[in-house]
């Protein structure tokens, strides 16, 4: 549903119903009828966005167990960063099925916040084709804002994701 909108865009829906699942309290069921672009956010404002956590969701790794998610209230957060690096990750086929035959390309973002350093992989389909179209997309940026989120479960973890990326 989001598809038609770009990041920095202010949108506004009708709310049917609150639905937020454990961790997930940002969950709304909205009319799909009404949804519609009001204007843009003015990207020199969005350090007052930005949550100030001490770890992102609750730890320094790249997942949070099903037994500690009951922890959290939320699924998003919005940070800012000026130390990062875009990185490309190969998995290959392990033989247990899980992983397509051909080797798999990742691509990565490896940045620090509140003095510790995580690694996720980048799920903001823009940025990957962007990213794809030229590697040092970044080079001359100085500061990022990212978009991060939790995953599905999956065997028992919720991975944490890079779901956007803003350069300022």
């Amino acid at each position: 549903m989001a598809e038609p909108f770009q990041l920095l865009k202010i949108i506004e829906i009708e709310v049917i119903e609150r639905k937020p699942e454990s961790h997930q309290s940002e969950n709304v069921i909205f009319n799909e009828k009404y949804i519609r672009a009001v204007k843009d956010y003015d990207k020199n404002q969005f350090a007052n966005l930005c949550d100030n956590e001490r770890l992102i969701f609750g730890n320094k790794g790249k997942a949070i167990s099903r037994e500690f998610i009951r922890d959290l209230n939320h699924s998003l957060l919005l940070v800012s960063t000026t130390k990062f690096e875009v990185t490309q990750q190969t998995y290959e086929d392990d033989g247990s099925g899980k992983f397509p035959r051909e080797a798999r390309l990742q691509t990565r973002l490896v940045f620090a916040y509140n003095g510790h350093q995580y690694n996720f992989p980048v799920t903001d389909p823009v940025f990957l084709d962007l990213h794809k179209r030229n590697a040092n997309i970044l080079k001359k940026t100085n500061q990022i804002y990212l978009t991060l989120s939790l995953g599905l479960e999956w065997e028992g973890w919720y991975y944490k994701l890079v779901a956007g990326i803003i350069c300022s």
